[in-house]
């Protein structure tokens, strides 16, 4: 499978993080959903440190319209 895209929600601590991480050494570009700025961006840079593809989403998830949001960033 080429050009392999992972939505991560919650992927700035815990679980979603360790996903978000393992995914991008796999090859995966992630997209990394959270409701910190600050946070999303330390965890993208662990991923670019790694050589890894990283592209941040700003929402809350429980938002219908956060979601169509990110999914369209995913789809571009």
């Amino acid at each position: 499978m080429t050009n392999k895209v992972a939505i991560v929600t919650g992927g700035v601590q815990g679980i979603g993080r360790g996903i978000a991480l393992r995914l991008s050494k796999d090859g995966y570009s992630v997209i990394i959903n959270g409701r910190t700025q600050e946070k999303l961006d330390k965890v993208a840079e662990e991923i670019k440190n790694n050589n890894g593809k990283v592209i941040t989403f700003v929402g809350d998830v429980s938002s219908k319209s956060a979601n169509e949001q990110l999914e369209k960033k995913a789809e571009s």
